[in-house]
């Protein structure tokens, strides 16, 4: 269960959470292999449908002919991009195999744009919680004076519905910029945008919250930490320790993750913002109409 050479999805080797994103901004495309999707070139003063792509990928040849990302959506019967509503990606779902995974059983193929941004008072830590796929997933938590590097999925709205029914343990909640200030990597910034979090918190482990960037951030490194942590609690003192060790058993052991959820969330879980309001797809704004410079 160590994981593999390359960035696979976290469905399928949970020690591999959350796997790596992209290195640019890129258009995800359906049949597409991991390095071929084709690269997203955003630049300062232009709105997003204007970004130009590498046409050197192996895409299907409507997206190659196309001159921007508007016209290559289009051109794949996609609608354009102030139609999509903007969702930050800043864990597995901004690793391509993770994506590939989750809309394998879409009922048709899809073109995403997922394009790098920075997210300003916002930093990531661990959520209090283990997730179906046995690996301790992440949140976003409130924190002043931090800029964070994620990655914003443009979701047509039955890709919004399609992507929530992945995420049981986490609701979708609008950010307003004016609070939370996201900027894509052209420069525009958004007055609002959608994000997931955590339904049970973030994870605090000796009185602070674990974050997720720095040193000690790997899955197996974590979910060790929290193992020392819980063993000694009761009904958990026969649990294996080592991290490996522990998926192989928990993968199968429903009964395990949900007790080892239940105490994350009841003994060492905090509030990460003010209580987000859920919301849904048909009540989401579009780029459109929230792009501000």
């Amino acid at each position: 269960m160590v994981p593999t050479p390359g960035t696979p999805a976290a469905i399928a080797e949970p020690l591999s959470y959350p796997g790596e994103p992209p290195p640019t901004s890129i258009l995800f495309v359906s049949g597409c292999s991991e390095d071929h999707h084709p690269k997203l070139e955003l630049r300062s003063g232009r709105r997003l449908g204007q970004a130009s792509l590498d046409r050197q990928k192996e895409t299907p040849e409507e997206a190659r002919r196309s001159a921007t990302l508007n016209t290559a959506l289009h051109r794949l019967n996609k609608i354009g991009v102030n139609h999509r509503v903007p969702v930050v990606a800043y864990g597995s779902n901004a690793n391509v195999a993770q994506l590939t995974e989750k809309f394998r059983d879409y009922p048709d193929p899809v073109a995403i744009p997922v394009v790098k941004a920075t997210i300003g008072a916002v930093d990531i830590a661990y959520s209090a919680h283990m997730s179906e796929h046995t690996y301790i997933p992440v949140t976003l938590i409130a924190r002043d004076g931090a800029a964070t590097e994620v990655f914003v999925l443009f979701l047509d709205d039955d890709e919004v519905t399609h992507l929530s029914k992945s995420e049981p343990n986490y609701r979708l909640a609008r950010f307003a910029g004016s609070a939370y200030p996201l900027e894509l990597e052209s420069g525009e910034r958004l007055d609002s945008y959608y994000v997931y979090v955590s339904r049970h918190g973030v994870l605090h482990l000796g009185g602070h919250p674990r974050f997720f960037t720095g040193s000690g951030a790997s899955q197996p490194t974590i979910l060790e930490e929290v193992l020392a942590h819980i063993s000694a609690l009761e009904g958990l003192a026969d649990v294996p320790r080592g991290a490996e060790q522990f998926v192989e058993r928990a993968e199968s052991d429903d009964e395990l993750r949900m007790l080892v959820s239940e105490v994350l969330r009841e003994q060492y879980s905090s509030p990460m913002f003010p209580q987000p309001q859920e919301t849904s797809a048909e009540r989401c704004l579009r780029y459109g109409a929230i792009v501000s410079s």
